[in-house]
């Protein structure tokens, strides 16, 4: 035998009949390890890793192909960093004696790599039965370590489908949503069609993880650009297969998967937060698992990872490994100290997510210094330090003005530009979270949902298609100050009255007269007929004290809490002179 290693993308794609042929010959051909999938891999990431794929040749016969890169000195999955699973294209009958020319031939490679990370390699791969034969091949460490479940539904019989359409929470919310209007589910088949719904599936996905606290994949340009890559690939006709649940036209859910050889791939879902009262998701799960009872597929694969809906419908599951390869070498061996070191910290849990937790606070602080260092440059960054530390440590005193508007004046004149304000939603408060993450979290959008649900509204003032301010209203029957100066200074309302709260203006469309203008237009139009407008701003943030008077409020009272030493604290609520 004889082995090619091949850097040449274009080479690669040439291999395209003999790929096919040995991907056929897999446990589970899937759409991950086509070449297709590593095409658009290749085309995303290509600029920052080089290709190292070893051919295995018999006499002419191509028995093998492992279609690994390198990226920072380190030998990945040429499909990585979105593959779900990655295998070997090999004969699994052959794989002792083939596979170990493929690691021989990376160990004499003179490209610069200390170790191999191959992430998401299924239980029943090949590379696993022949861990002894690579590791003598390579002369090095090999291990093979448990990474992940994927859960799955395998349907032996027609009773696994209807049972999971039985669950009740399916019927419910896919009745409840069905009152709302007409609900249509259906898989686009065309790629232009997919093309024109891809920008609103990110949106929907970079929503959905705001709201959970997270970022979306979608934020990177890259992943983008992947997805749009797999629909240039991948046959809507044959594997792709995407779905979008239609409500009055208007997409509610979606969901970007695959199907080969009887078995539907769970890939990655998207839905509009503006309905998740309405649990589209669920809807979703159960119209995908309707088509797959309706084409007798087998296998409906949830691919990496137990999240608790997951489990809810699983009824088997496999394993997906990472394997480690260290090439000899004084690298090579600190590079296997490395990896015995983090899995000996895996076996004690407790102690891995305290170290877990402590890297991820450290890169959270230098990434918070560095954006604080940016924005405030170092003299700014160490006074605020020195004025937090006294006020923690010492002294500190905190005051909030309260201003109430029984009968508004008009409102502020109009800043320069035309101004719309209108209730906003959950989904354009998460596209704030990409723009301002550091002024708007995942707790800030959760908790937006529990104000929402109690009847509060939000108010978002549009100027040129950008958001210039945001403001929130609700009905009280007490005043509290409780995020200011803590319980204990809440001011009674003879009656109920409408609050404006938790205001905000970018920072460059502050200074334009926006929030007097958006106050005076909200004490205007709010519900209630005469009922009183309250707001307050803290004593010294002096241009929101001025904004609000301009608006036609005027100040009825002071709350003030001063704290000393950080142990005792007095209070006090006052009448304004």
């Amino acid at each position: 035998m004889n082995v090619e290693i091949v850097t040449d993308p274009a080479s690669l794609y040439a291999l395209s009949e003999d790929w096919q042929r040995l991907w056929k010959l897999q446990h589970e051909p899937d759409v991950f390890s086509s070449l297709a999938w590593v095409r658009a891999s290749l085309q995303t990431y290509g600029t920052r890793r080089k290709l190292v794929a070893p051919v295995v040749y018999d006499d002419d016969e191509v028995v093998a192909i492992l279609p690994l890169v390198i990226e920072d000195q380190v030998l990945k999955f040429a499909g990585s960093p979105r593959s779900d699973y990655n295998d070997v294209l090999a004969d699994p009958a052959r794989a002792g004696d083939v596979i170990p020319h493929a690691f021989e031939a990376l160990r004499n490679l003179p490209e610069t790599w200390t170790h191999g990370q191959l992430e998401n390699i299924p239980e029943s791969s090949p590379l696993r039965s022949a861990e002894k034969q690579i590791r003598s091949a390579i002369g090095g460490y090999v291990k093979f370590s448990l990474s992940t479940m994927c859960p799955r539904v395998c349907f032996d019989s027609p009773e696994v489908v209807a049972d999971i359409l039985r669950k009740k929470s399916l019927k419910r919310h896919t009745n409840k949503l069905r009152r709302m209007g007409e609900l249509r589910f259906r898989h686009l088949h065309e790629r232009e069609e997919i093309r024109n719904h891809l920008p609103a599936f990110f949106d929907q996905h970079i929503a959905r993880r705001a709201l959970a606290g997270e970022q979306s994949l979608f934020c990177d340009a890259a992943s983008r650009q992947f997805y749009e890559h797999l629909v240039d690939e991948l046959d809507p006709q044959e594997s792709l297969r995407f779905a979008v649940v239609d409500l009055d036209g208007q997409p509610v859910a979606y969901h970007f998967g695959f199907e080969n050889n009887g078995r539907f791939i769970w890939y990655k879902p998207a839905f509009d937060i503006d309905m998740h009262d309405y649990s589209p998701g669920e809807v979703l799960l159960k119209h995908l698992f309707e088509y797959a009872a309706e084409e007798s597929l087998s296998t409906f694969d949830f691919t990496v990872g137990t999240e608790s809906f997951k489990l809810r419908f699983a009824n088997a599951h496999t394993r997906n490994y990472t394997m480690y390869v260290c090439r000899p070498g004084l690298r090579g061996t600190a590079a296997a100290l490395r990896i015995r070191a983090k899995e000996r910290l895996k076996q004690n849990q407790r102690l891995f997510d305290r170290v877990k937790s402590i890297i991820d606070f450290g890169t959270r602080s230098r990434a918070s210094l560095s954006e604080k260092l940016r924005r405030h440059g170092l003299w700014g960054c160490l006074k605020k330090s020195a004025d937090q530390l006294y006020r923690k440590c010492l002294f500190r005193r905190d005051e909030l003005l309260v201003f109430e508007s029984e009968q508004p004046a008009d409102a502020a004149a109009t800043p320069n530009g035309d101004i719309e304000i209108r209730s906003g939603k959950l989904s354009e408060l998460a596209e704030l979270c990409v723009q301002y993450p550091h002024e708007f979290t995942g707790e800030k959008l959760s908790k937006a949902v529990r104000r929402l649900k109690e009847g509060d509204q939000l108010h978002l003032a549009w100027s040129g298609g950008r958001c210039v301010h945001v403001a929130w209203t609700g009905q009280r029957e007490e005043f509290s100050t409780e995020s200011d100066v803590g319980p204990g200074c809440a001011i009674p309302l003879e009656h109920p009255a409408r609050v404006i709260y938790d205001c905000w203006t970018p920072p460059d469309a502050r200074g334009q007269g926006i929030y007097p203008y958006v106050l005076g237009a909200l004490s205007k139009t709010e519900p209630g007929g005469g009922m009183a407008v309250w707001v307050s701003c803290r004593a010294d943030n002096r241009p929101s004290h001025i904004g609000i008077e301009k608006a036609g409020f005027r100040c009825r009272y002071r709350a003030v809490r001063k704290r000393y030493a950080g142990i005792w604290e007095s209070k006090s609520l006052t009448p304004a002179e």
